[in-house]
């Protein structure tokens, strides 16, 4: 399914405190980190409506909708993924899950095993030379008209988020753009279902509570306030236990070596944006 693509876009603030389509760092994390344990209290999904919140120019780009094979298997995972990334004290979650897990798997399944983008390359080049968070919908445009190159041409550096890339970076990016990109109907456990097993990383942006920020353990379920919006990459599901499973940018000692499960009623409810590259 072809379409234009957007005009850049300036992503949605939630309350005070929102990195702006990042994750929120160790360093700003440190504020959150309760003294007692009511500060962690479970939250009720029936407290919480299922609300898409979309941009007018995020909202002109075009949902597309995957078929369903005959056959569902129970429980997928993409695999040939690049390991978790780790963003650390950067605010570049976006680049990580637009760029070094979207992007990676998008050509690596188009003919490129091994090829890992450069999460810096995408980052450095849209956040104006300032650790503050880019919108998804820039990253998907710039990734769209510029591509990203192998991250060998421009490693990750968590103190340099100023420079530029070189000419040989830049070349390389161009053999790695992707065609485009598309929204989905997150709300749809059947079109999350499709488009996984289509072999496309869902780039998905959502609210995270305090106990996502350290979380040691494979099952994420919310608790406490809630602190940022980050943006991470759905790579899996599980109908038997209704559970989506994403991989976030903070390492493998996050959660099940960089991964967790997440209850599909929680998914649905936290959610706020979906799109998948094509």
């Amino acid at each position: 399914m072809l379409r234009s693509i957007p005009s850049k876009s300036q992503i949605f603030l939630l309350g005070a405190l929102i990195l702006t389509g990042s994750c929120i760092t160790e360093e700003q994390a440190a504020r959150f980190r309760p003294g007692t344990r009511s500060s962690r209290e479970a939250l009720r999904p029936d407290d919480f409506q299922i609300q898409p919140n979309y941009t007018d120019e995020e909202r002109a780009v075009p949902i597309m909708l995957a078929p369903l094979p005959d056959v569902v298997p129970q429980v997928f995972i993409l695999s040939d993924l690049p390991p978790a990334g780790n963003q650390m004290r950067q605010a570049s979650g976006v680049a990580f899950s637009t760029g070094y897990l979207a992007t990676s798997y998008y050509h690596r399944r188009r003919g490129k095993p091994g090829y890992t983008c450069s999460p810096s390359f995408v980052y450095n080049s849209l956040n104006g030379g300032k650790d503050e968070g880019i919108s998804v919908l820039d990253a998907l445009d710039f990734l769209h008209a510029r591509g990203c190159p192998t991250e060998q041409l421009m490693p990750f550096n968590e103190k340099d988020f100023f420079r530029k890339p070189g000419p040989d970076a830049l070349q390389n990016a161009d053999a790695f753009r992707v065609r485009g990109y598309s929204r989905i109907d997150f709300r749809d456990f059947d079109q999350v279902h499709a488009h996984l097993l289509q072999g496309s990383v869902l780039i998905v942006s959502m609210k995270i509570t305090e106990n996502f920020v350290d979380l040691r353990e494979p099952l994420w379920t919310p608790a406490g306030k809630f602190v940022a919006i980050h943006t991470v990459g759905v790579i899996g599901y599980d109908i038997t236990r209704q559970e989506v499973l994403i991989q976030n940018s903070a390492g493998g000692t996050w959660g099940h070596f960089g991964t967790a499960r997440m209850p599909w009623i929680w998914f649905q409810r936290l959610t706020e944006k979906a799109f998948v590259l094509f």
